[in-house]
């Protein structure tokens, strides 16, 4: 621009008069006025044209904030699901081995202070059972003694054990 000089208006370059500057200020004025009554006979109309259209883009948004928000608590849902089944299962676990541990503890004191075991108790109830049969069929062959009738004597009564007569020496 410094090698530019400033343009003076021409001989035929006309300037505005001041009646054509007031004419078109005038102009300018109307149709601001104009604009204001539009405004103000279709503003109502304008207004409920955004208020249903505002309306309608809120419940859309809303809707989709929905779906995501309940796609978001589902997959939370989910996680924590398998969080508190893994945590079960861990818990469950440790109390089996817990019990183990304490059976075999038990049994270990029980075992120390000679109590027997289930095993043990199940074998001699079954020699007991076999020896009551064996007992039963011993029995059944003989005849039973009356009472107060010894073996190899008779009458009932028993003879007077000896006494052993110490000599003194």
């Amino acid at each position: 621009m410094a090698g530019q000089r400033k343009r003076r208006p021409t001989a035929n370059a006309r300037i505005p008069s001041q009646a054509e500057m007031l004419e078109t200020m005038h102009e300018i004025w109307l149709a601001g006025l104009g604009a204001l009554a539009d405004a103000r006979q279709r503003g109502p109309k304008l207004l409920e044209q955004l208020l249903a259209e505002g309306s309608r883009i809120h419940e859309e948004t809303r809707q989709v904030a929905d779906k995501a928000l309940r796609r978001a608590l589902e997959q939370v849902q989910s996680s924590v699901g398998e969080r508190i089944e893994g945590a079960r299962s861990q818990a469950g676990d440790v109390l089996d081995n817990l019990e183990k541990m304490f059976q075999t503890r038990v049994h270990q004191a029980l075992g120390q202070i000679g109590v027997p075991t289930a095993d043990q108790i199940a074998t001699l109830a079954n020699r007991v059972e076999s020896l009551d049969a064996s007992v039963a069929a011993l029995t059944a062959g003989r005849r039973p003694r009356a009472k107060g009738v010894a073996r190899g004597r008779r009458g009932g009564t028993r003879a007077a054990p000896k006494r052993k007569v110490r000599r003194a020496a």
